[in-house]
């Protein structure tokens, strides 16, 4: 799977840390798509842009698993902000939703780039099903980046 890079340079989070957020979870993302026996895209076109205002959105393509393996791509957009500091995310469109706490602006994009990516790699829809799926899937991802970046020291 290939993936196309347009980052902001206004953006909290350097070039690599983004690179390295999507790699982890564009690989768990896959995982779950071939899991559930769907087609990876060949190519992520992934933009992230900076806002100045405390806010964080994200726009994907669903992977419907149709079509050939060889021309299938999907795009991902994601627009983020600062000041999230003790943040419980939740998709807003359902009282019902999952929720997650997160500590910071980095935990919060690493939530946001897991739910657009269970939408543009794991295929899950746009309806109140598919972003449940979502959202527990990015809470997967951001428990799993915690553990991988948790320093040992800390564990002691």
């Amino acid at each position: 799977m290939k993936t196309k890079y347009k980052i902001s340079s206004k953006l909290q989070f350097t070039t690599e840390q983004v690179k390295d957020v999507y790699k982890f979870a564009a690989r768990m993302a896959k995982e779950t798509c071939v899991s559930l026996n769907r087609k990876v895209p060949l190519q992520v076109n992934l933009k992230v842009f900076a806002s100045t205002h405390r806010t964080r959105s994200g726009r994907a393509t669903i992977n419907t698993g149709r079509g050939t393996k060889t021309t299938r791509s999907v795009d991902v957009f994601l627009r983020m902000g600062r000041g999230f500091s003790g943040y419980t995310e939740r998709y807003h469109r359902y009282a019902d939703s999952p929720t997650m706490h997160c500590e910071g602006d980095l935990d919060v994009f690493v939530h946001l780039m897991g739910h657009e990516l269970g939408h543009a790699i794991c295929g899950f829809e746009g309806d109140k099903i598919g972003e449940f799926q979502c959202e527990r899937f990015a809470a997967r991802v951001v428990e799993a980046y915690r553990n991988m970046t948790q320093d040992p020291a800390a564990m002691i």
